[in-house]
C-alpha cells in the first residue's frame, strides 16, 4: 500500500547516476564516468528511454544558471522530443498522483519554444501543465493537476517534452496519497493554486 504523501521511487531522476557513452566536449568515450562542470554526455541517460538523440545529461557551469540552485550536479537536457521513464507502480483506484519537475532555462540561450511535462498510465493521459515563458538563466517547479484514478490502471510513465529548445529537467518526483485519509491530517495536494504550489515546495526542501 500507499501512504500518505508517499514518493514514487523513479529511476535516477535527478540524473545523477554515471555515465557511459561519448563525453562531450572532449569527444571520448567513457564508461560509468561522473560529468565534471561544463560536460556532457548525449542520448545515453540511465534509467531513462528518449524518442531522439538530441537528449543528454548535464552537468553545467556556474554562469550557465547564475544565481539559481540546482538539486544535485546533473540534469537532464532534452533539444527536441520526448524523455520518458515507465514505472513499476500501478495506478490504484481512489488514489490521487501528481507529477512533479524543476526545468530551467539556460543563460546562454534564447527563442525560447516551451514543451511540457505529462503523467500517463498506459494509454490513459493522467495530466499534462506546459511549462510557462521563461527567461533565460530562469529556473522553475511546475507539476500537473492532481488526478484521481476512478478504476485500477496500467503503470504509471514519465513524459519530459521539449518542443525544439533545450530545456533542462531535474528534480522528478511523482506523488501519490490514497483519498481515504483521516480527517485529522491535511491532504498535501489542495486545490490547484498558490496555496497548492507552497505546500508542495515545503514538502520538497
Amino acid at each position: 500500500m500507499m501512504f500518505l504523501n508517499e514518493s514514487l521511487t523513479i529511476t535516477n531522476p535527478g540524473f545523477e547516476a554515471p555515465v557511459t557513452g561519448t563525453l562531450d566536449p572532449a569527444k571520448i568515450q567513457v564508461t560509468n564516468y561522473k560529468l565534471k562542470p561544463g560536460e556532457w554526455i548525449n542520448y545515453n541517460i540511465p534509467g531513462w528511454e528518449s524518442d531522439t538523440q538530441r537528449v543528454g545529461v548535464f552537468n553545467p557551469t556556474k554562469a550557465q544558471f547564475a544565481g539559481q540552485v540546482i538539486e544535485g550536479n546533473n540534469f537532464a537536457y532534452n533539444n527536441e522530443g520526448t524523455i520518458s521513464q515507465i514505472l513499476p507502480y500501478r495506478i490504484i483506484k481512489g488514489y490521487t498522483y501528481v507529477l512533479l519537475t524543476d526545468v530551467m532555462f539556460r543563460s546562454n540561450l534564447s527563442n525560447f519554444l516551451g514543451g511540457k511535462i505529462q503523467l500517463w498510465a498506459d494509454s490513459l493521459l493522467l495530466g499534462e501543465q506546459d511549462i510557462p515563458l521563461m527567461v533565460p538563466g530562469q529556473k522553475v517547479t511546475i507539476m500537473t493537476p492532481p488526478y484521481v484514478a476512478v478504476a485500477d490502471g496500467g503503470n504509471i510513465e514519465i513524459r519530459l517534452i521539449s518542443n525544439g529548445i533545450q530545456m533542462n529537467f531535474d528534480n522528478i518526483e511523482v506523488l501519490a496519497e490514497p483519498s481515504s485519509v483521516e480527517e485529522t491530517k491535511i491532504p498535501w495536494y489542495l486545490p490547484v493554486g498558490i496555496g497548492a504550489f507552497i505546500l508542495i515546495m515545503l514538502l520538497r526542501r
